[in-house]
């Protein structure tokens, strides 16, 4: 009898220390494990580098793809840099003009022209920053704007000093003696006032043919150039580029 009874209480005590060590194993088996749950937290999409050197969010295919695009976008960032500098140095003559020419109609109406030229230069290279197609062609419309502005103005100026009152006979009078004698001594200087405005006005619009039609003969070939960069070019790397 005693030997069953310790055989009984031997079984007792194995099969409570078998349901401890089962109930350990449950509760070790349902434990979330802290791994599992550092792997399903969200992870942010650029880790610093205090975190530690772990992988970016970009694969290096991805990486090639971004280093190709921006190798691509070199001419169109030209453009970019050379709108905004076109579009200050309208702003900047024009805020001289109106300054010179307070007194002025002319130059009021040529500084208010010069100012809606830098406007929409300024307009444009911004679109052109966001990769709008139109920008390119709205940039060369602008040059040829500018380019009309000066020549109207260019020709207006030669119209008037060729058929303005001449400057000797300004100078003296009604007196025809006086007028003579200076005409006989002095006859040589309206020819040399007509050369110097001239040289003046006639640079003036050989210089803006050769300039504004350059200008505007660059913004539309990098409209081409724009649409193959659009075509070629990720959405993302788009939107990262825009972003920058």
């Amino acid at each position: 009898m005693g030997t069953q009874r310790n055989f009984q209480g031997r079984k007792r005590v194995i099969i409570s220390r078998g349901g401890e060590f089962g109930l350990c194993q449950s509760r070790a088996v349902h434990r979330p494990d802290k791994m599992d749950m550092d792997s399903n937290s969200p992870q942010p999409l650029f880790s610093s580098a205090a975190e530690g050197a772990g992988p970016g969010p970009l694969s290096p295919a991805h990486l090639v793809e971004l280093e190709s695009a921006k190798g691509r976008q070199k001419k169109i960032r030209r453009a970019m840099t050379v709108a905004t500098v076109d579009a200050w140095i309208s702003a900047i003559f024009a805020g001289l003009t109106l300054v010179c020419s307070i007194l002025s109609p002319i130059g009021l109406v040529l500084g208010a022209a010069l100012a809606g030229v830098a406007f929409n230069s300024f307009r444009a290279a911004a679109r052109l920053r966001k990769f709008d197609v139109a920008a390119p062609r709205r940039l060369a419309i602008n040059q040829l704007a500018l380019a009309a502005i000066l020549l109207t103005y260019a020709g207006y100026s030669l119209y008037v000093a060729a058929h303005a009152p001449s400057p000797t006979m300004a100078a003296v009078g009604n007196d025809p003696q006086i007028a003579a004698q200076l005409a006989s001594m002095m006859g040589s200087l309206d020819d040399l006032v007509w050369l110097i405005y001239l040289a003046v006005y006639g640079g003036l619009i050989v210089g803006t043919i050769a300039a504004q039609g350059s200008a505007a003969l660059y913004y539309y070939s990098r409209g081409k150039i724009l649409a193959a960069y659009l075509a070629q070019t990720p959405a993302w790397i788009l939107e990262v580029q825009t972003r920058l």
